[in-house]
């Protein structure tokens, strides 16, 4: 790595841009996590909730391995700017929706799509933009946006719904804000310049077994690994902190965020600077290590180490396994890989809620979080230093 190659700023019109647009999209999906009270208004059980939240995932995942060989064969730009707008029309036609029934999931549905497509394409982008000896960290910077998205997605959908009478009233004011910000990011995705490389390419492009290859597939496995032991908190501590009395969602995330956030901007560029693989068996058992003092989060100074520890190991872990996919493949299958790769996450997520749910029926929210822990290390088993870079132009 040369030091006038170390030193190639990432932090570009294009990078800010992609950014705002990243957090916009991402903010019109997490205000929904209010929906399921308009579907408890609406008449609607759990089932049907359920069904609701479930239809975006299951869009998203299944709609990536269109949207990656899309965006290789076309452009990034144009799958951008499709599936921002396929968002917008589906957000605004939930201005239409008076029961909780088959439109709603429908439309639900849509989202996911525009979403798998949306937020693989900004993701390639960002890959695309980035000098490559500054990867991991700019992958890491740009992925706050999300983080922040998170926060901010709910608690304006509460605030814009406090503000009108009857509930369903509210429930338009937030369909109606998601799709203005929807539409801005729309404008600004026409802005974006195309970020393909260009290079000449096959034409067609690399299947998922070529992709499979140096080491990819392994790092792929590591990815699923982490989401496992991470959906442990993503789908329970919510009950568990009731139960043990102390602490809450909510203040257990905000430490998480806050932690990853401060340490990407101050200390993210070690990654890259370090050696990627280097860094993430550390960043396992860092991670790991806080999934597993869940269980003992009884006292305040546990609590706040558990969040610290798993905030600190997150920091690190997603946009390292994110580069690490990146460069082992070719510029020409990028939105594809990168498109498998936010699938692996996913899966792990779902895979991890079910296989965690029936650990909780059979014995307890303390074992699961011991035995999370414990997965997360399994990680380390496959994060093993490789002699040379392959892939790549």
């Amino acid at each position: 790595m040369s030091p006038r190659a170390s030193n190639q700023s990432f932090f570009t019109g294009d990078f800010f841009l992609v950014t705002v647009i990243f957090f916009l999209v991402m903010t019109t999906m997490t205000i929904f996590l209010v929906l399921p009270i308009l579907i408890d208004e609406l008449g609607g059980g759990a089932m049907m909730i359920g069904l609701a939240m479930g239809a975006v995932p299951l869009g998203s995942v299944a709609s990536r391995f269109f949207w990656g060989r899309a965006m290789d064969r076309g452009g990034r730009k144009k799958v951008l700017i499709f599936s921002t707008l396929l968002n917008t029309a589906a957000i605004f036609a939930f201005l239409t929706v008076r029961s909780a029934g088959p439109w709603l999931i429908f439309l639900r549905l849509l989202q996911g799509i525009a979403l798998g497509g949306n937020i693989t394409a900004v993701w390639t982008i960002t890959a695309d933009i980035s000098p490559p000896e500054r990867l991991a960290q700019s992958l890491g910077i740009f992925g706050t946006a999300g983080m922040i998205a998170l926060a901010v997605g709910p608690v304006a959908g509460e605030m814009i719904m406090k503000y009108f009478t009857p509930l369903r009233d509210g429930f338009q004011g937030v369909f109606f804000f998601a799709g203005l910000l929807s539409l801005l990011a729309l404008v600004l995705a026409v802005r974006l310049r195309e970020s393909r490389p260009s290079v000449e390419c096959p034409p067609v492009g690399a299947s998922y077994r070529d992709l499979m290859r140096h080491g990819v597939a392994a790092v792929l496995l590591v990815t699923i690994i982490f989401a496992i032991s991470r959906s442990a908190f993503a789908s329970f501590f919510a009950d568990y902190s009731r139960i043990r009395g102390i602490g809450s969602m909510g203040l257990f995330s905000a430490i998480y965020s806050a932690t990853t956030i401060f340490f990407r901007f101050t200390v993210g560029h070690l990654p890259d600077r370090l050696g990627r693989v280097r860094v993430l068996g550390p960043a396992l058992v860092v991670f790991g290590a806080g999934i597993a003092l869940i269980a003992f989060s009884g006292t305040w100074p546990v609590f706040i180490l558990a969040a610290f520890l798993c905030g600190l190991g997150h920091c690190f872990l997603y946009p390292v396994l994110n580069a690490l996919v990146i460069e082992r493949v070719h510029s020409c299958s990028r939105g594809t890989a990168t498109g498998v790769f936010i699938n692996s996450f996913d899966i792990g997520i779902g895979a991890g809620s079910l296989i965690w749910g029936a650990a909780a029926q059979f014995g307890s929210y303390r074992l699961i979080y011991l035995l999370a822990g414990a997965t997360a290390l399994l990680g380390l088993f496959f994060a093993r230093p490789r002699r040379r870079s392959d892939g790549g132009d």
